[in-house]
C-alpha cells in the first residue's frame, strides 16, 4: 500500500513531516459517495502510469477520506480556498506551495503535473 489514509489531525502533521523532508507531496481528497472521485481513481490514481510516477519520484501519496464529513478534512478544504471534492493537491518537491490540480483527471494530466 503505497497510500497513507488520513482522518482528523494525523493529517496535517503527516503531511508536514514529508514538506519538512522536501518530498513531493500529492493529496487525494475523496469520498466513498463523490462518484467523479470514483471516475479520477478507476481511470487516472489506479494506472500502472501513476504508480511508476510515484516510485520514479518518492511522492508521498495522502489520501484525505471525507466519506464520513470529517471537521478536521472539512478544514483542511477550507485552507485551499474549497469546500468540496474532489480536491488534488500536488506540493513538487521542496516548494511549499501547492498546485491544484483540476477536478477531472486524466493519465497525462498527472504526467504533465507530477514531472
Amino acid at each position: 500500500e503505497i497510500t497513507t489514509r488520513l482522518v482528523g489531525s494525523e493529517m496535517c502533521k503527516e503531511t508536514a513531516d514529508a514538506l519538512t523532508a522536501r518530498r513531493p507531496v500529492f493529496i487525494n481528497f475523496t469520498a466513498k459517495w463523490c462518484l467523479v472521485c470514483l471516475l479520477n481513481d478507476k481511470t487516472s490514481l489506479s494506472t500502472e502510469t501513476f504508480r511508476r510516477l510515484v516510485a520514479e519520484k518518492n511522492i508521498a501519496l495522502f489520501k484525505a477520506d471525507w466519506t464520513n464529513r470529517d471537521e478536521t478534512i472539512r478544514n483542511a478544504l477550507k485552507t485551499y480556498g474549497r469546500n468540496s471534492i474532489p480536491l488534488y493537491v500536488w506540493y513538487p518537491a521542496g516548494k511549499q506551495t501547492p498546485v491544484l490540480l483540476p477536478q477531472i483527471l486524466t493519465p497525462d494530466i498527472l504526467k504533465t503535473q507530477l514531472q
